[in-house]
């Protein structure tokens, strides 16, 4: 087994991907590292990823959709800012990071958390997400996501979010 560096874009994706998707990988490597590449230079995670890939480590590089048209758009820009690398290894996250946090949702956390959303959740960003947590009992994002994540349940956001459940099925399900 080698290490494994789950790439991520900010301080909620560090959140969500520490708590929900490193365990999934905790198995399979010797070292699962969440590393944040927001803050630092494009020079500085092209050098990184240049790094582990000459020490046969894997990588998983995740980003929001975001504003961009689609999938392929969103890999090409991040080929771009950050050197070249496989596709496979940059999970596009459809459409915000923030869809994956409210699809692990089972209906009664949603009552009692007073979020107001039912079904899938492959449409929500950042906006509607917001929305939500206005009309919550909770004054703060963090707070919202951390509450969010005690109560999370991986069957339920598979069953809400069909980017999340195609990124399991074929990164973590064997």
């Amino acid at each position: 087994m080698t290490s494994i560096f789950l790439w991520s874009e900010g301080p909620y994706d560090d959140r969500f991907i520490s708590s929900v998707i490193k365990p999934l990988f905790a198995s399979k490597y010797n070292t699962v590292s969440v590393i944040n590449y927001a803050r630092m230079k494009n020079n500085s995670v092209r050098n990184y990823l240049k790094a582990i890939k000459q020490n046969n480590d894997n990588f998983l590089f995740f980003a929001d959709l975001d504003d961009v048209a689609c999938v392929t758009r969103k890999k090409d820009d991040i080929k771009q800012n950050y050197g070249p690398m496989a596709d496979e290894r940059i999970i596009v996250v459809v459409p915000e990071i923030e869809s994956w946090y409210i699809a692990g949702l089972n209906s009664q956390s949603r009552k009692n958390m007073n979020i107001r959303h039912t079904g899938p959740t492959d449409s929500l960003d950042k906006e509607k997400f917001n929305i939500l947590l206005k009309k919550s009992k909770y004054t703060s994002k963090n707070d919202f996501t951390i509450e969010i994540l005690k109560r999370y349940k991986l069957e339920e956001a598979r069953k809400n979010n069909s980017p999340l459940s195609r990124f399991y099925d074929r990164y973590c399900s064997n």
